[in-house]
């Protein structure tokens, strides 16, 4: 018994039989090998030595790197049992062990790959010692990159988008089916018609097919990621909405573009990175753990993973991303928060920001304000559904075919879009958080906008932007903090629900003469004054505003909010807090709040 796979007529290498079942622009084989019909023949040194089949027809057609003179690697080239063909830029490091990873890919993708340790050997020996005279530029990621030439291309996992002449790039990595399903079915007017169109007229449905479209503007104006987060209650569209926003891009499979919240660290890492420059779609947010989720939210909008240790000690390259994301769930973040084991947990303001929370239901159809025809919000809904999963994956590939014939005339034209909008829509006293989200939506209003002009979405003009706006709308009308600063908003509501816990119970009352009232004080937190206006003036100890009403926040910035709020009565020179002499005491320093700020 022998290992090999013979073929039956097998004779040494011929060079004029071998050049004739190979193209002639196909690069040379290593000294010993020779491809046939069938495939890739190995012949041993010794005369009388059958030949060894290694695997069928398999072409090193161009070797690869970084351009750097880093991450070398192989474009493999190859035809499956249906004659489909198959190209895959193989990192030369999946070589280093026993090739079990790369064998398990060449066959996944309809290669025959014979069994037995020396055609394996062989076949490593193969891929290592080919070396073609073409040169591929490669990259560890998806999406927008500089080509040698200084323009920039949009690279996919099987082609590369640019200006006419521009240098092809490819992605390579070692696990190609942990990208995401760029798959395309049905034709665009199809999707037009049938995902598109009914989106006209209701608001979540636009933004979220605009969020899909604006996540490759983030490269181009250089702008930071985020989230969008649709809350509302089961069977109101949240999902229907991520399919029809995951259908731009592609789709197929029981969940189509969309993913699960329900994920590790690493594993979400992972998909992030694999999304770089396109829409990640996080479906059901109540799955996810809540620590787990607040520390998502940081991650997924700052785009960067743990640092990491390799296997010598030393660090591992964290992976890097820059997404849009779109997330649905029946709870939002802060009540997700709140939920979590050992205490509830406070919805920091950058965590706010990163994931823009929008109410999901818009009218009395739950997600739809038009039904289109239909009897009712669910049977839009169905039809939503059934439509994603006919069409999907052309209207991403048409837009990116736009944005990157003209990657700076496209920015310019977006930019002046964001303009226009936060000119329109931003009000004037807004807070830097306000701002720092108008601009996330701005960006998908711009993306809608431009995507109707190339005649990608079939909405009149204006309809993109509209469907922003009523998203920012809501946004801010449910947010506690408004247009305004969270973080003054927090400490505000932080300070009136000390004040109405305790403002009778743990502060000592001060006669207008300065006189103690007397009263027997438990766990005392302060005083309480009346002023000339008749209302009330608590004195808050230093050590009490920092350890118990302001735990968690700075002290000296919430003072400073209810400062501007004029509910802090300032001190000498406009300090913060005032020095009254207090019964028993003699002068203290004390915060100095009007009553007031409790009927705010």
């Amino acid at each position: 018994m022998t290992d090999a796979t013979l073929l039956p007529d097998a004779e040494a290498p011929d060079a004029e039989a071998t050049e004739a079942t190979r193209s002639a622009d196909a690069p040379a084989l290593p000294s010993g090998f020779a491809m046939r019909r069938d495939g890739l023949y190995w012949f041993p040194p010794e005369d009388d030595a059958p030949p060894l089949q290694v695997c069928g027809p398999l072409t090193v057609a161009a070797l690869t790197h970084d351009g750097e003179g880093r991450d070398w690697g192989a474009l493999l080239q190859w035809l499956d049992g249906d004659g489909r063909a198959h190209e895959w830029a193989m990192p030369r490091a999946m070589l280093a062990g026993d090739g079990t990873e790369l064998r398990a890919h060449l066959l996944s993708r309809g290669l025959f790959v014979a069994p037995g340790r020396r055609a394996r050997e062989r076949l490593a020996e193969y891929l290592m010692r080919s070396a073609p005279a073409a040169r591929v530029r490669v990259v560890g990621r998806l999406g927008w990159h500089v080509g040698a030439d200084g323009r920039r291309v949009f690279v996919l996992p099987d082609e590369t988008l640019g200006p006419p002449g521009a240098e092809r790039v490819m992605v390579q990595t070692e696990r190609p089916e942990a990208l995401p399903p760029l798959r395309r079915a049905g034709a665009l007017a199809d999707w037009q018609r049938a995902v598109a169109a009914p989106a006209v007229g209701n608001s979540r449905l636009a933004f979220a097919i605009g969020v899909a479209l604006a996540a490759p503007l983030l490269g181009l104006l250089d702008a930071e990621g985020g989230g969008f987060h649709l809350r509302g209650p089961s069977s109101s569209g949240k999902s229907t909405a991520l399919h029809a926003a995951g259908s731009v891009w592609g789709g197929g499979g029981l969940r189509g573009w969309a993913r699960s919240w329900r994920s590790t660290d690493n594993a979400l890492e992972a998909v992030a990175a694999a999304h770089n420059d396109l829409l990640l779609c996080l479906d059901e947010l109540g799955e996810c753990e809540p620590e787990a989720a607040a520390a998502a939210a940081y991650m997924l909008a700052n785009g960067c993973g743990k640092g990491r240790a390799a296997r010598d000690g030393g660090a591992r390259r964290a992976a890097e991303w820059r997404t849009l994301f779109l997330s649905s769930g029946e709870v939002g973040l802060g009540d997700r928060l709140a939920e979590a084991r050992g205490g509830p947990r406070r919805l920091r303001a950058g965590q706010e920001v990163r994931v823009l929370d929008i109410p999901a239901e818009a009218g009395p159809h739950g997600l739809f304000e038009t039904l289109h025809g239909h009897a009712s919000g669910a049977a839009l809904a169905d039809a939503l559904r059934e439509a994603t999963r006919r069409c999907y994956g052309t209207a991403g590939r048409a837009w990116l075919a736009v944005l990157a014939a003209d990657p700076e005339g496209s920015a310019a034209q977006a930019r002046g879009v964001v303009d226009a909008f936060l000119r329109k829509y931003l009000p004037a006293k807004a807070g830097g958080q306000a701002r720092r989200a108008a601009g996330r939506f701005a960006l998908v209003a711009a993306a809608g906008e431009l995507a109707i002009g190339a005649g990608i979405l079939p909405w009149p003009p204006g309809e993109a932007s509209g469907a922003a706006a009523a998203c920012f709308k809501a946004w801010v009308a449910a947010r506690e903090a408004g247009a305004g600063s969270a973080e003054d908003a927090q400490a505000l509501a932080r300070v009136r629900q000390f004040l109405i816990a305790h403002g009778a119970s743990r502060f000592e009352t001060v006669g207008e003469g300065g006189e103690p009232s007397g009263e027997r004080i438990v766990n005392r937190a302060g005083w309480r004054k009346r002023g000339d206006d008749g209302q009330w003036r608590f004195w808050i100890a230093t050590e009490t505003w920092r350890g118990e009403v302001c735990a968690g926040l700075d002290p000296q910035a919430a003072a400073r909010a209810l400062l501007r709020r004029g509910f802090i009565v300032a001190g000498e020179g406009g300090r913060l807090t005032q020095k009254p002499r207090i019964p028993g005491l003699g002068p203290t320093r004390v915060y100095v709040v009007r009553a007031d700020i409790l009927a705010e």
